[in-house]
C-alpha cells in the first residue's frame, strides 16, 4: 500500500522534502492511487475545449482525491506529468504551461508501466532539469 511505501522510504528522515518524491515516480507507478490521478487528468483533458488545459486549470479541475495525493507526495501536477512525455504534451513553463494528450485517441487504462531501458530525460525549455526516468508506452 502507498502509505506503507512512503513510511518505508522516509523512516530515517523527517519526510520527503517538497519535490524530491519525483525521483521515486518509477516505483509509485505501481500504486493504483497514481494510476487514478493520471486517469483523472486524462478525463479532464478529454472534457476540455480543444482537449487542452493550463497546468493551473488542471490543478482545480482534478478530483479532491487527486489533489490530496499530490499533497501527500509533496509533488506538483507538472512534475508528475513530465514523467510521462509520450502521454502528455507540455508547452510552456510553470503554471502557464498548456497540457494536452500526446495521443488523444488512446485511453490511459493499463498503460502506466515504466520501461527500464528508458534513460533519464533532461533539459526542459533549454534549461537544466533533474534527470528522471520517463514513461514508456506499453504497446
Amino acid at each position: 500500500n502507498l502509505t506503507m511505501y512512503l513510511a518505508a522510504i522516509t523512516r530515517d528522515s523527517n519526510g520527503v522534502p517538497r519535490g524530491k518524491m519525483a525521483h521515486h515516480l518509477a516505483e509509485l507507478v505501481q500504486f493504483p492511487e497514481l494510476k487514478a490521478l493520471l486517469d483523472d487528468v486524462v478525463l479532464c483533458l478529454k472534457r476540455a475545449p480543444q482537449r487542452t488545459l493550463l497546468v493551473s486549470e488542471i490543478g482545480v479541475t482534478i478530483s479532491e482525491e487527486s489533489r490530496a495525493l499530490l499533497r501527500l507526495l509533496k509533488l506538483r501536477i507538472l512534475q508528475v506529468l513530465r514523467f510521462f512525455p509520450d502521454r502528455f504534451s507540455i508547452v510552456g513553463v510553470g503554471a502557464g504551461s498548456s497540457i494536452s494528450l500526446s495521443h488523444p485517441s488512446e485511453s490511459m487504462a493499463n498503460k502506466h508501466e515504466i520501461a527500464p531501458e528508458q534513460g533519464p530525460r533532461c533539459g526542459f525549455m533549454g534549461g537544466p532539469r533533474a534527470a528522471y526516468p520517463t514513461y514508456a508506452s506499453a504497446m
